[in-house]
């Protein structure tokens, strides 16, 4: 089947950040495709927010009217707003700097490592994500906002046009 459709934005993949693209750029007017070779749910890695992704997220929201995103922000919020979507308090966490062939060692000064402990309250305590689920309401929130959503698509070519834009070969499952 051969269509043609035309976007002034294409993201690759449909995880949190091609998501959360999508949805700012379709939030502000910008007509966006986003293609993913999969399809939600998947299984994906797992992430903890941090204090800096938390603020990032926040700032991101608001300056963009993704009013949606700010309950992800906190844990008590997220747990309150979106009981469904799963999370977890985080506890804390530990970095551990190892070099390519060496691999770790403790020093007496601890300069390999850096411990961030948890926050005191679980009203502002940061979020593990369970990225199968998170991934997917980011996807589902871009859509809400405008984005077109190709699933199980595969990109088999592109080509610069004459007139400047380019021209993407798809082929979906």
């Amino acid at each position: 089947m051969r269509t043609r459709n035309s976007f002034d934005i294409v993201i690759l993949g449909s995880g949190f950040g091609g998501s959360l693209l999508a949805a700012i750029l379709s939030k502000s007017g910008q007509s966006v495709c986003l293609i993913d070779k999969g399809s939600h749910p998947r299984f994906a890695i797992g992430e903890s927010s941090t204090p800096a992704a938390d603020m990032i997220l926040h700032s991101l929201a608001t300056k963009y009217g993704l009013d949606e995103f700010l309950p992800l922000c906190q844990f008590r919020s997220w747990r309150e707003t979106y009981p469904d979507l799963r999370c977890g308090c985080k506890r804390g966490f530990s970095y551990f700097w190892h070099g390519a062939t060496e691999g770790y060692s403790s020093t007496e000064n601890h300069q390999n490592e850096l411990f961030v402990a948890a926050s005191a309250s679980r009203d502002i305590a940061d979020t593990q994500w369970y990225r199968e689920d998170v991934d997917q309401f980011f996807c589902e929130q871009a859509v809400k906002n405008g984005a077109t959503l190709f699933n199980r698509t595969n990109v088999t070519g592109f080509q610069r046009r004459l007139n400047g834009n380019w021209q993407i070969h798809l082929e979906c499952e």
